[in-house]
């Protein structure tokens, strides 16, 4: 229901902050991707720009002109890792939270449940046994994305089908949070299927939120944990049928 997809948003980030197990496992992958990036983008600028100094310095000197050479390419660097971790961060980031955000998606459940909780203990223990699995399948997912991002990229050139590419971009968002609960359940593809289309509206409502806040610089690097509590609290108020999950 539509109202579920508006009322679950400020319990996406009420359930995550309230409880502290539920912040260190929504903090420590943006932490990771935060290093990651920043070594990662440091050594890139630092090849490109001694690199592309060398070659300034033999065609143009050090004179006034390599100066102002130097400075242009120190700005363009700048701005194409900007854009690329921008576009690339969600992603990234995306596949190094995974094994949190399975943990989170489970906690925030048993919240909304109003469930005992497990220790941090516990909750690490499973982490561990299932962290391959879990990589693999964000992975796997990912790759999904990807490839109907490209058909969604390709519909894009005909302005006249503009709405529905960001229709179907804001439900294979939905999908990759949503899929959290679907594996925690058990669930076949075609359960899932059917689960979605009788949703589809407050998903793809949430996923369209989502798709805004991906597309705001810094504000996108809370995307991966805040999406998983949200349509992890979207999924259960649609779903109050189902059983207890069993932890």
């Amino acid at each position: 229901m539509l109202r579920h997809a508006l009322s679950s948003f400020g319990e996406s980030y009420r359930y995550i902050l309230k409880d502290k197990i539920s912040l260190l496992l929504a903090i420590i992958p943006v932490f990771i991707g935060i290093l990651l990036y920043y070594f990662a983008g440091v050594s890139l600028f630092s090849f490109f720009f001694e690199n592309g100094q060398v070659y300034i310095q033999d065609y143009l000197g050090e004179g006034t002109l390599g100066k102002v050479a130097e400075w242009i390419v120190k700005i363009v660097l700048t701005i194409i890792l900007y854009y690329v971790v921008n576009l690339t961060f969600v992603l990234i980031v995306s596949v190094i939270a995974s094994p949190f955000n399975d943990a989170l998606s489970a906690r925030i459940e048993k919240q909304v449940k109003r469930e005992e909780l497990p220790a941090f203990d516990d909750i690490l223990q499973k982490g561990l046994k299932k962290f391959f699995f879990t990589i693999g399948t964000e992975i796997k997912k990912i790759v999904f994305i990807l490839v109907l991002s490209a058909v969604i990229l390709l519909l894009g050139f005909f302005p006249i089908l503009t709405p529905l590419c960001l229709v179907l971009g804001a439900m294979v968002l939905s999908m990759e949070f949503i899929d959290f609960s679907w594996s925690r359940h058990d669930m076949s593809f075609k359960s899932c299927l059917s689960e979605f289309r009788k949703h589809i509206l407050s998903y793809t409502f949430g996923g369209l939120i989502f798709i805004f806040i991906i597309s705001v610089p810094i504000i996108n690097l809370l995307v991966p944990s805040l999406g998983t509590s949200y349509f992890t609290i979207l999924w259960v108020k649609n779903n109050e049928h189902r059983s207890k999950v069993t932890q």
